[in-house]
């Protein structure tokens, strides 16, 4: 049997205190955590919020393995960045304040990235009412790799939901670092 892939997942946030709670009680109730043999980490980069943001992060984190770093930054894409510099695991992935995963997102993921060699995946994309309920759930569309290349993806066509979707870290190797931190738009 293959060594179990570790896991580091991103938030970047910005006075982001009435969203953080359901961001962080969703990693607190996942079941991967409760495999002694689990590598995961958890890094929260916070752009120097004026908020609560940073007591938030510590009063709900409790003994959550979270790694929090707050420093102004660029933008959201700037401290993803950051972030995703500071990440050990062999599986990356990022959520932002107020995303949520379901408590077997991480054991599923680990599972699936130990038994296969594809580079990324990607979910189920659920939205939720203000109680946190789901009420719509898309499956994945199917991706075709020549359009995404060319850059033709968006409105009408299938898009990559970022919070259920995960790659490895060899992935980022060949990434302009200088370019990704300048986008401002579609960063969710």
């Amino acid at each position: 049997m293959a060594r179990p892939v570790s896991i580091s997942l991103v938030t970047s946030c910005f006075n982001a205190a009435k969203l953080l709670p359901v961001t962080l009680r969703s990693i607190r109730q996942q079941t991967l955590l409760l495999d002694p043999e689990a590598s995961f980490e958890y890094i929260i980069v916070d752009a120097a919020s004026s908020d609560r943001s940073l007591e938030v992060i510590r009063e709900v984190a409790g003994d959550l393995p979270v790694s929090i770093f707050s420093e102004p930054d660029q933008g959201v894409y700037d401290g993803l960045a950051k972030g995703f510099a500071r990440c050990q695991g062999d599986v990356i992935g990022y959520l932002n304040a107020g995303d949520f995963l379901f408590p077997t997102a991480l054991e599923v993921l680990r599972d699936a990235f130990t038994d296969t060699a594809a580079g990324w995946m990607t979910g189920y994309s659920t939205l939720a009412n203000e109680k946190w309920q789901p009420w719509r759930t898309d499956l994945p569309f199917k991706f075709r790799k020549k359009f995404f290349l060319n850059g033709i993806h968006g409105t009408f066509l299938p898009t990559l939901q970022q919070e259920s979707t995960f790659w490895r870290r060899e992935l980022m190797e060949d990434l302009d670092w200088s370019r990704f931190r300048k986008l401002k738009l579609a960063g969710d």
